[in-house]
């Protein structure tokens, strides 16, 4: 068959190809302006100026746990520990749990540490029952001694495995189980965190560095630090204290600043008071008053004693001498200060004047009435 071809006329051009713009791949997204530097996300800070900025940001976010809302300080040590094991920022704030006052890891946490290692090669997870092999509890199972959970690890380089179990026996032992919490609602899996926890530090101790499991560190009590108990200050007579007191003494009715030991006796006043009886005078008490100055008085002729002035709202002054060092102390302690006190006391004799010998003084919060006034 023969096929005509004709030629084209003379003067007519060829067709313009088909416009190209439609089949021209996109053109490349244009760069940000110099002026505007994109953020890097998702890695972890290199020093502790950028450690501190991130930390105040994740502390105002909703998105991290309770515990570190509002607590950069707490945020920063969480992202310092998180870099030390190997945890991103964000894995760090959702993993590590402070229990006791100690770093934890939460046990899903645990396992993706571990199984992120280069160190890890396989690991086995499972409940035994009478000696077989099972992959959950059942109430029954729950309440036999023998019931464990059990976990095992392979570490590269190590041709034996490293195995740990716990039983039901011990964590009745450990008065565990129906502990309030998770050991009532999912005591099976309370087991397994328990083995997993113990496993992984004896198989990675040196990629854990002593890390537990948070679900571990909560069944722990929390330390109680005991502040031993001072001994009750014992009543001593004036006689009986030691030179040092207020480092400063009452002479002639004046404070001296110099060191009570460095003054000899001869310097001192003489006026001492008369030994105080309570029995034949009733107590009185004196309320609303400002203890304004204390001092010991070392006299030529008797035992010392200690002075203590107040002053009424009013501006009076009141004179109370003592022989108790305890009595004495109470009242140093509210010198220089703003406190209020109510003074009880009963009336003396020196010679023939007689004077305040004050029994007891503690802060008074209540009204005052005639600025400062006796109350029998």
């Amino acid at each position: 068959m023969k096929t005509d071809v004709q030629d084209k006329p003379a003067g007519v051009a060829d067709a313009p190809a088909e416009s190209s713009t439609a089949l021209q791949p996109a053109p490349a997204a244009t760069s940000l302006p110099a002026s505007r530097v994109p953020v890097k996300m998702g890695l972890a800070p290199t020093s502790i100026e950028e450690g501190w900025r991130l930390a105040q940001i994740l502390a105002q976010s909703e998105l991290v746990p309770k515990n570190f809302r509002q607590k950069p300080a707490d945020v920063l040590v969480a992202l310092e520990m998180g870099i030390e094991i190997g945890f991103p920022p964000m894995q760090a704030l959702q993993s590590i749990a402070v229990i006791n006052g100690r770093p934890s890891v939460w046990g899903d946490g645990f396992i993706a540490l571990i199984m992120a290692s280069p160190l890890y090669r396989d690991h086995d997870e499972y409940y035994e029952v009478a000696g077989e092999r099972r992959d959950g509890l059942s109430a029954e199972d729950l309440k036999r001694d023998d019931t464990a959970a059990v976990c095992t690890f392979w570490r590269q380089g190590k041709p034996n495995p490293v195995t740990r179990r716990f039983t039901i026996a011990q964590a009745k032992k450990a008065s565990l189980l129906g502990k309030e919490g998770p050991w009532q609602t999912y005591p099976d899996r309370m087991l397994l965190m328990r083995a997993r926890s113990w496993a992984g530090r004896d198989t990675f101790p040196d990629l854990l560095r002593g890390i537990r499991t948070a679900e571990e560190a909560m069944d722990e009590r929390e330390p109680i630090d005991v502040e031993p108990t001072p001994a009750p200050v014992q009543p001593r007579r004036a006689s009986q204290a030691p030179a040092f007191p207020p480092n400063r003494e009452i002479r002639d009715g004046q404070l001296a600043a110099t060191p009570i030991a460095d003054t000899p006796a001869t310097e001192t006043r003489s006026d001492a008071p008369a030994a105080e009886s309570h029995a034949p005078a009733a107590a009185q008490q004196i309320r609303g008053l400002k203890v304004t100055r204390t001092g010991f008085v070392r006299p030529r002729a008797g035992e010392p004693y200690y002075e203590i002035r107040m002053q009424t709202t009013t501006g009076q002054e009141r004179v109370f001498l003592t022989r108790e060092e305890q009595v004495y102390r109470e009242a140093a302690s509210f010198e220089g200060t703003d406190h209020l006190v109510v003074a009880t006391y009963h009336e003396a004799k020196k010679e023939d004047a007689k004077v305040l010998a004050l029994d007891a003084i503690a802060i008074y919060e209540g009204p005052v009435e005639n600025g400062g006034g006796l109350f029998s």
